[in-house]
């Protein structure tokens, strides 16, 4: 018996495929939150009231991530956004990645193919950033939650986007350790961290991938 594909069962058969890798997520976050229980304790000697006082003015925090010492301001904030390039030295057409919290945070900035959700389930949260087409514009925008605990709770406490870009002037080395780092206006002080490839940067964009950049994902 042959059975007629209409754009009602595809339009299902799409959002069964988007829940799954969107499940296969959620878990990963939890899974990665819930073994470094002990590490989030830590955080009780974190300043969390000047971090979220920084960002709020538009100010810029160097803070330790899953790949080197970042700077993290807000992305809708244009006045963070001209004082991150300023630190940077950083042309003003080269465009910054976002990072966020959850997947949910990331379909409301980028449009997520099968493709791109697939690859979602597979490096997130971690080192990937991916590119995808803008939600309700022309263009591309690089997302990616990142994979460690201090980031993922800044992303939390602030309920947000925040710029993910090395603390470091722009075509310079990655620091990895905060003597090293472009000091904000608020430095996070980790000491030293270990030291890593920068993520993979990936392009989905029109059916194809494209990889912009290799690091540790594969």
């Amino acid at each position: 018996m042959l059975v007629k594909v209409t754009d009602a069962i595809l339009i299902k058969v799409l959002e069964i495929v988007k829940r799954y890798f969107k499940n296969r997520l959620f878990f990963r976050v939890a899974e990665l939150q819930n073994s470094r229980v002990t590490e989030l304790k830590s955080f009780m000697r974190i300043d969390w009231v000047k971090i979220m006082e920084v960002l709020g003015s538009g100010g810029v925090v160097t803070h330790p991530t899953d790949t080197c010492y970042g700077l993290a301001c807000d992305p809708l904030n244009k006045k963070a956004i001209d004082r991150l390039y300023e630190l940077k030295r950083m042309p003003k057409d080269k465009p910054v990645t976002i990072m966020v919290y959850s997947l949910e945070d990331a379909q409301k900035y980028g449009v997520f193919s099968v493709k791109a959700l697939e690859l979602a389930s597979r490096g997130w949260p971690g080192d990937l950033t991916l590119i995808v087409p803008k939600v309700g514009g022309e263009g591309t925008v690089g997302i990616r939650i990142p994979g460690d605990d201090f980031t993922l709770e800044m992303l939390k406490r602030w309920g947000g986007p925040l710029t993910t870009t090395s603390a470091n002037l722009s075509g310079g080395e990655n620091p990895y350790s905060s003597d090293n780092a472009l000091k904000g206006d608020y430095t996070v002080e980790a000491g030293k961290i270990p030291v890593r490839k920068p993520s993979t940067i990936m392009k989905i964009f029109g059916g194809k991938v494209e990889v912009i950049r290799c690091g540790e994902f594969v």
